[in-house]
């Protein structure tokens, strides 16, 4: 194990001198790339698990990170479960096979921790004695009653995923062709409702337009506070460095987007409000299985979309509802008897149930965009509950990457980012953030000792914030100049949801997706815009009253999309 240089982050890495570790080339199974979300999911409860056993003394005052031991890795397995498709992820690497030619797998974090821990353990130590259940299988095996644990002997998931519409019984392809995606301008203005005619459904949706606007930087609400994070609950923080927010990694820059998240999805010259419900590749590229908003007397199908026809909710503003709506902000879908209200103000209209259906999809975004929920809850103290992650308004958010945030004494728009260590709900019912907060900044290449100190710095960063660098060192290189991440104080924080502006994007991503007018002119003349500065704030929408927190992701779209889909929701 080895500490980080004395005067940041206080973090231990779980270095595995060894490995017992063997390839296994030949699985049928998606092997995730290094720097998949699922490796930092997993890496951060090892991690923190591992260290909370070997140094209880600092619980709460030091975080863990940790790197799969050599040729151990993450594999993805696609099956049905009652009809539902689901996905399972498992960890190969351990060496021996099953009596029957099968690699043996670990199917959670805590089968794995074990096994681990004999591997941090020295090195003389015999392999009987790990206690993990393939080193040390239980009695009743040796009787034959317990089997080895193996691969499933389902079919492998395959190359390219569908998603089948339920209700219509149609399928569309995961990834299809890919539509060109249309520029944005930074400051782009409202669109024009176009009137839309109810399609007929075939293999994809009926769907409503929706005028959007361009994300207003203007809009912000006021700054929190810091609190210092010993007001907060003594915790076990835990932090990786493969932390990166992608779901669907490819080895190029990493995909934007998640399972659970709001998004804007582009219908023909149009955008809509859904949420994905699953995600998928083919031919190394990313789509996502988009579930519009809507109501549960109306129903529209999901759509399968490509990246580049997708926009984070927080790059567009969401419009001000209609009036005869109006009445209903601030309540929940399933609050609302939509049968009869459909009635009244569409009367059989499919025209006037399709407007009808956008404006729920408006006031839904509105509600979740004022609300959040917590997910992989982390053994804690009384009364200090902590997670590994939280769905914040329309994104999802998890222990270990970098967050856009408000920091006193930064300029509104500079890039400033939390690398979250902690989540929590503390005495008050309120969502706290903790970890250490960096900027970036442009300077002229300088000496080579100033160069290795830098990079030592940027060693205990998340790979989103490597990969940042990297880019703008690309863009700077040939003026001499480079991007370094600075820390901002030398401790800690604190900070309430409120001053949690969303998830951080890279400039690339958001580059490729927005296409602001005049960026790549820019590029040449040495200049890397903000364009976090072009994006929303968590909680900008028009709603006067916050719902705060509600129980989970499906609890918070409820009666938004159809009942089938909620329940694969965390």
């Amino acid at each position: 194990m080895a500490a980080n240089q004395q005067g940041y982050l206080p973090t231990f890495e779980f270095a595995f001198a060894r490995s017992d570790g063997v390839e296994h080339p030949s699985l049928p199974y998606e092997a995730l790339p290094q720097d998949h979300v699922k490796y930092a999911e997993m890496g951060n409860k090892i991690a923190m698990i591992i260290g909370n056993e070997l140094l209880p003394a600092k619980r709460g005052q030091q975080a863990y990170t940790m790197k799969f031991p050599a040729n151990y890795t993450i594999r993805k397995y696609e099956g049905m479960t009652n009809g539902k498709k689901v996905t399972h992820y498992y960890i190969f690497g351990y060496p021996e096979l099953t009596s029957t030619n099968k690699p043996r797998l670990f199917r959670s974090p805590n089968e794995f921790i074990p096994h681990l821990m004999w591997l941090l353990s020295d090195s003389t130590e015999p392999k009987n004695d790990c206690t993990c259940h393939h080193c040390r299988p239980a009695p009743e095996s040796k009787q034959g009653g317990k089997k080895p644990v193996s691969v499933p002997a389902e079919d492998p998931a395959p190359s390219s995923t569908s998603t089948a519409a339920k209700g219509s019984g149609a399928t569309t392809g995961i990834l299809g062709k890919k539509k060109p995606s249309a520029a944005l301008a930074s400051n782009q203005a409202a669109k024009k409702p176009a009137t839309q005619s109810k399609q007929a459904v075939t293999t994809g949706a009926s769907i409503s337009s929706v005028p959007v606007t361009a994300a207003d930087p203007s809009v912000r609400p006021s700054a929190t506070p810091t609190v210092r994070p010993s007001a907060g609950p003594s915790v076990g923080p835990s932090v990786t460095q493969s932390a990166g927010p992608s779901v669907a990694q490819s080895s190029g820059p990493s995909s934007i987007f998640r399972k659970g998240e709001v998004v804007w999805f582009q219908n023909s010259t149009t955008w809509r409000i859904g949420i994905i419900c699953a995600i998928g590749s083919a031919d190394g590229k990313t789509a996502c299985a988009i579930v519009p908003f809507q109501h549960p007397a109306y129903r529209i199908e999901r759509v399968t979309k490509a990246e580049a026809d997708l926009r984070p909710f927080l790059a567009f503003s969401v419009p001000m509802v209609n009036h005869y709506v109006e009445h209903l902000k601030g309540k929940w879908i399933a609050e609302v008897d939509w049968t009869t209200l459909q009635q009244q103000l569409a009367n059989g209209d499919s025209k006037k149930m399709d407007v009808l259906a956008l404006e729920a999809s408006k006031l839904a975004a509105l509600l979740i965009d004022h609300s959040f929920s917590t997910f992989s809850p982390v053994a804690a103290a009384p009364n200090q509950p902590i997670y590994r992650g939280v769905f914040l308004g329309a994104e999802k958010i998890v222990v270990g990457e970098p967050i856009r945030v408000r920091h006193e004494g930064q300029p509104e728009n500079s890039p400033v980012v939390m690398v979250v260590l902690n989540i929590w709900i503390d005495q008050e019912n309120a969502l706290v953030f903790s970890g250490r907060v960096w900027r970036i900044e442009h300077a002229s290449n300088g000496s080579s000792v100033q160069q290795q100190q830098r990079q030592q710095i940027q060693h205990q960063l998340p790979q989103a914030m490597l990969r940042e660098k990297a880019y703008r060192d690309r863009c700077l290189g040939r003026f001499s100049m480079s991007a370094n991440w600075v820390p901002v104080g030398n401790d800690a924080v604190a900070k309430k949801a409120p001053a949690v502006r969303g998830r951080f994007y890279e400039t690339e991503q958001l580059a490729d997706i927005l296409k602001p007018p005049g960026f790549q002119q820019e590029l040449q003349q040495g200049r890397v815009r903000e364009l976090q500065a072009m994006l929303n704030n968590c909680g900008d929408s028009n709603l006067e009253v916050s719902k705060g927190r509600v129980a989970n992701r499906a609890a918070a779209v409820a009666g938004a999309i159809p009942e089938e889909f909620v329940d694969s929701l965390e």
